[in-house]
């Protein structure tokens, strides 16, 4: 497996990537399965999203036991403001059973909130050691 460095992070990532919206369809343990299969593989980047229902909960059942350092995981928010934000990464951290974050997202634009707003809730979260990287 190939890897790249993510951006202008220190984070190296495979090229191929393991996308969480699929697993939504499959039962948690179909969902274990196939992570620890790309695992196996050399895949270390998970991207995720609060959005995708049950994702993010499955993802975190399936790399329990998995030493942090073996994968990059990202997921994404579609809060905006700081308290919101606040309350979406704690519930991302609990189910994907970690205490950090290593790419946050912004899921989609929103015209109604200042990006300054949204940029300072991001940057508290990496301050808080949440996580390692936003985009």
């Amino acid at each position: 497996m190939e890897y790249r460095r993510l951006g202008k992070t220190e984070l190296q990532v495979s090229l191929l990537g393991f996308g969480g919206i699929p697993i939504q369809r499959v039962s948690a343990a179909e969902a274990a399965a196939t992570i620890r299969e790309g695992l196996d593989l050399g895949i270390n980047f998970i991207d995720t999203a609060r959005a995708y229902t049950d994702s993010e909960e499955k993802i975190g059942k399936a790399l329990a036991g998995i030493p942090r350092d073996k994968y990059i995981l990202a997921t994404k928010t579609m809060a905006r403001t700081g308290e919101a934000m606040a309350k979406d990464i704690d519930q991302s951290l609990r189910l994907l059973n970690t205490d950090y974050i290593d790419l946050y997202q912004i899921h989609r634009w929103d015209n109604a909130t200042p990006i300054e707003e949204t940029m300072e809730a991001l940057h508290s979260l990496v301050v808080a050691g949440k996580v390692r990287a936003i985009g």
